[in-house]
């Protein structure tokens, strides 16, 4: 038995690539590529292999399961959407930081200034109530206007 038991622990200490894959549950080509602890002669050290997967899970733990391990055509389309998403979010908070003072001048040229236009072509009844609805419109965006006069309040 005492024999046995060596053999096994013997074993252990030096596995191939397959057998190694297999003990922690990755595909091969995953571990070939990652950063599990390897012996000089390429083989896999059995107990250390399996402390690396551990150390490996504990860190993945708290990041999406889906974006670790695998290589399968499914796993890199998941993870090829979940970059554009992250990027789709990163263009809009990016958006959201625009100067005022622009912003305000674009409305007032191409936002405000066609709708003058159009409300000319209303008839008188319709023409009045747009005109005043867009004469509020515009004192609004212009509150919103940063002074740029030297003393004004920070």
């Amino acid at each position: 038995m005492a024999t046995r038991n060596k053999d096994q622990i013997d074993f252990l200490s030096s596995l191939s690539q397959t057998v190694a894959a297999k003990l922690i549950g990755l595909p091969r080509t995953t571990l070939s590529s990652s950063d599990a602890p390897r012996l000089p002669s390429g083989n896999y050290d059995g107990p250390a292999l399996v402390a690396w997967a551990l150390a490996r899970e504990r860190l993945n733990a708290t990041s999406d399961p889906m974006l670790t391990g695998g290589d399968s055509p499914n796993l890199e389309r998941y993870r090829a959407a979940k970059a554009e998403l992250a990027e789709m979010d990163a263009g809009e908070r990016r958006a959201e930081l625009v100067a005022i003072d622009e912003l305000i001048q674009w409305w007032l040229a191409d936002v405000a200034g066609p709708i003058k236009k159009a409300i000319e072509q209303l008839p008188e009844d319709g023409r009045a109530i747009m005109t005043a609805a867009l004469e509020r419109a515009i004192e609004a965006v212009d509150g919103k206007q940063p002074d740029t006069t030297p003393d004004a309040p920070q």
